[in-house]
């Protein structure tokens, strides 16, 4: 009794499985709601591989389909696909419907429908037709059909392509559709806009100041946007709805221009030849993958080209994320801004990824998280731009003041002397008073206490002559010694006379060092200049003149010629 129980459990449990495996076997039908936005067919369809591509519409009616597990994606084939849905919708009422095929590189979809006579009805869709010979003007393939009642009713769908064959399936009521496709061009709109905003704002500043990493962001900007229509179907709608030749091609051309352009920028802008040499040997095959590419489309090989751009691809942002990290190590910090670029455009990959798989809701957010994703790459590159011109120019400006100051007393050397006094000399009414001063006694100080107490001297020295001089206005500097120049802007007469005598005044005070106290005296020429024609040199050489007369006087504190 036992053994036949158990014997009937196991029959039972057998057929039980076995009656859920047929029903697997056959797709649910798609229950079309007028009022739903854009339902997915993934789920109902049934698929049936044609390897030869010889089968037709009357064979396929007689096959058998296997459910079809996700979205159809079948990557690189040559076998040609056909799926079956099974529809029916909820409204008795004939009711118009738009299938679209949401992917824009196809070569071939045809649609067969049943008329009411029971005949089948083909549309041939694809980029190996002129855009203009589309039913709907869209970027994706859209097959308008009717169902005429509420009967279940089966449609096939025939695509062969020599790209990745990936189909996802939606059908729309024309009213939603028009609805959403309001909202995507409000948000592509926007996401267009950006990128052009940034295009525009950095061409202008490459024609203003002609530096050639401009030039290269534009060139990688624009080969990105031209990428993005590119993969949207919206270069073939608006730039090229004619060319069966470049509809066909374009997936290998862009992206090897944007791969060319992109490595451009980044080897420029992160200076891989200098900071990360071995890498950029890397980044410079990404060129001669590139020409691999646009040779394969000479010698007719398109679907080489098109399996490399994605590997090249990869490659590529692969690449560009460890040298952009390698760079960051090194404290360049716009560095950092293009790594963050970077991780953008893969983010909304797998955005879009994770959509298809029906692990995100399907919307316009996740259905273009690419192209978002792009367009904040985009702007990331502009501010990274941004910020390492600022960066260069405060490097130069640090390094010209460097130049240009006197390392012992952080006064302008002999240099900055002249380079900051060209423009008081130049502006009008010219006049300008230069004050030579030279230390007296201090060669003792040096030659007896030693030159670290005479660096603390010359360094309270330029202390108390800038403390005597208007900050901003008027130019000090060391011209090397014990020699110093106050050129004193738009001065009066009787204010160089008195700052002369107030410096000598400040540095006849005694100066405090590390081995005690120490006094020393100046010498001070001063000439002036009230015309254009006077230079710096040749105010220097009078002034230094009239500081030895004084010198010679001995009761005299300073000279002066006017």
């Amino acid at each position: 009794m036992g053994y036949r129980l158990q014997h009937w459990t196991v029959a039972f449990t057998l057929g039980l499985l076995l009656f859920v495996y047929t029903l697997h076997l056959h797709a649910a039908p798609l229950l079309l709601n007028p009022e739903k936005n854009g339902q997915s067919a993934t789920g109902y369809l049934s698929y049936l591989l044609d390897q030869n591509g010889q089968l037709g519409i009357q064979e396929i009616t007689g096959s058998t389909f296997q459910p079809l597990e996700g979205e159809a994606r079948l990557g690189f084939t040559d076998a040609t696909l056909w799926l079956a849905l099974d529809l029916q919708q909820q409204s008795t009422l004939p009711q118009e419907w738009w299938l679209e095929v949401v992917f824009a590189s196809l070569d071939e979809v045809h649609l067969y429908t049943q008329t009411a006579e029971g005949h089948w009805q083909q549309q041939t869709l694809g980029d190996l037709q002129p855009f203009a010979q589309r039913p709907i003007e869209y970027r994706n393939f859209i097959f308008p059909f009717q169902l005429n009642n509420n009967q279940l009713q089966r449609i096939y769908l025939q695509i062969r392509t020599q790209d990745s064959l990936v189909a996802p399936i939606r059908i729309w009521s024309v009213k939603q559709f028009q609805r959403w496709h309001l909202m995507e061009n409000l948000l592509l709109g926007l996401s267009f806009g950006i990128m052009l905003a940034m295009f525009i704002y950095n061409a202008i500043l490459w024609w203003v100041l002609r530096d050639r990493l401009y030039g290269y962001y534009l060139m990688a900007a624009a080969t990105a946007i031209l990428t993005i229509t590119e993969l949207n179907g919206y270069a073939f709608q608006y730039f090229w709805p004619n060319s069966i030749w470049l509809a066909n091609y374009q997936h290998v051309l862009v992206p090897a221009a944007y791969f060319v352009a992109l490595t451009a920028w980044g080897r420029m802008f992160l200076n891989t030849a200098q900071r990360t040499p071995r890498l950029d040997i890397g980044l410079r095959l990404v060129n001669l993958f590139a020409a691999l590419m646009l040779l394969s489309v000479v010698v007719g090989e398109y679907r080489l080209g098109n399996i490399m751009s994605f590997v090249v691809g990869l490659y590529t942002m692969i690449l560009f994320s460890w040298v952009s990290i390698k760079v960051a190590l090194t404290q360049f910090l716009p560095a950092k801004l293009f790594m963050a670029a970077q991780l953008f455009p893969l983010i909304g990959a797998a955005l879009t990824v994770s959509r298809a798989s029906g692990l995100v809701p399907n919307n316009l957010l996740t259905e273009h998280g690419f192209q978002l994703g792009v367009t904040i790459e985009v702007l990331l590159f502009s501010l990274a731009l941004a910020q390492r011109i600022k960066l260069l120019k405060s490097e130069k400006k640090a390094a010209q003041k460097r130049a240009e100051t006197d390392p012992l007393t952080g006064l302008y050397n002999r240099a900055g002397l002249f380079h900051h006094s060209k423009k008081r000399l130049n502006r009008p009414p010219h006049k300008v008073a230069v004050l030579l001063i030279d230390l007296d006694h201090f060669k003792p100080i040096n030659d007896q206490m030693g030159h670290a107490v005479g660096d603390q001297v010359l360094v309270t020295v330029a202390e108390r002559i800038l403390a005597q001089t208007s900050l901003g206005i008027d130019v000090v500097g060391r011209l090397g010694g014990d020699e110093f120049v106050v050129v004193l802007d738009q001065s009066a007469d009787e204010r160089a006379t008195a700052t002369a005598e107030q410096i000598r005044k400040a540095l006849a005070y005694p100066i405090v060092t590390t081995e005690g106290e120490t006094h020393i005296g100046a010498s001070i020429g001063i000439a002036c200049s009230t015309d254009a024609s006077s230079t710096l040199e040749a105010l220097i050489k009078q002034a230094d003149a009239l500081m030895y007369q004084a010198k010679r006087a001995r009761h005299q504190s300073h000279a002066s010629s006017y």
